[in-house]
């Protein structure tokens, strides 16, 4: 679809999501997904503002609103706010790209302004975290509350993520739009090489045993020969 630049912000949103030069169809599907959020609350707020008419006050007070509680006595949304006008400032990149000359004015204007960001994560998964979920995990599977393959797929996954430091994903893989209608199972190895599981009904653990022959950080040594061995208990192993 081609779609006329009219000077709106509107417009300069709509180009960045079309244009097949566009840096909007180069990320991850999760991440276009968070863009296109940003872009909902651009165009439905400031989609009528004209490029050229807006200044680095505009911008600010777009900011205040947009983090704002979404009702009173709320938190704030910082990150949300945050987001926003990061998404805006790359949508005035592109826009510069094209010969917009107001982008390019403006977002060198906003290139001055410091927008507070929310705070990175504080707290990192201890032992003792780990350990009750792995229990947790195993117990909700033996008693039938989940199937006991899947208590036991969670288990592991966990326990390897605490060991080998590596985030949730690393370990489980993420959801990628399917192909032809499939469900597929996508993972970034450690190597950052990508596998593409097909799998059933419940995720499996994706981590595969070859992954472990490259230098990562590590709580304890393992050896790639050494992961088929049994999965922790509920009654004991390190985890219990």
């Amino acid at each position: 679809m081609d779609v006329r630049y009219d000077g709106t912000v509107r417009s300069l949103s709509q180009i960045y999501q079309t244009h097949r030069d566009s840096p909007f169809h180069e990320v991850k599907h999760n991440t276009r997904k968070s863009y296109t959020d940003s872009l909902k609350i651009i165009e439905r707020d400031v989609g009528a503002r004209l490029v050229a008419r807006l200044t680095m006050l505009d911008v600010k007070r777009w900011y205040k609103n947009w983090r704002s509680p979404a009702k009173p006595g709320g938190p704030e949304r910082i990150k949300r706010a945050h987001d926003a006008i990061a998404m805006f400032r790359s949508i005035l990149r592109f826009g510069h790209a094209l010969r917009f000359t107001e982008c390019g004015v403006l977002d060198e204007e906003l290139g001055k302004v410091r927008f507070e960001r929310s705070g990175s994560r504080q707290e990192e998964m201890t032992y003792v975290h780990a350990a009750a979920f792995i229990r947790a995990a195993l117990d909700l599977g033996q008693r039938g509350v989940i199937p006991e393959e899947r208590g036991l797929y969670m288990a592991i996954g966990i326990a390897a993520q605490f060991e080998t430091l590596l985030r949730q994903k690393d370990i489980i893989g993420e959801w990628a739009p399917g192909q032809a209608g499939g469900a597929e199972r996508r993972l970034r190895r450690v190597r950052n090489v990508d596998r593409l599981l097909h799998v059933g009904e419940h995720p499996r653990l994706a981590l595969a045993h070859e992954d472990l022959e490259v230098e990562v950080p590590c709580r304890c040594r393992v050896r790639p020969d050494s992961v088929h061995a049994a999965a922790p208990t509920a009654g004991g192993g390190a985890y219990g």
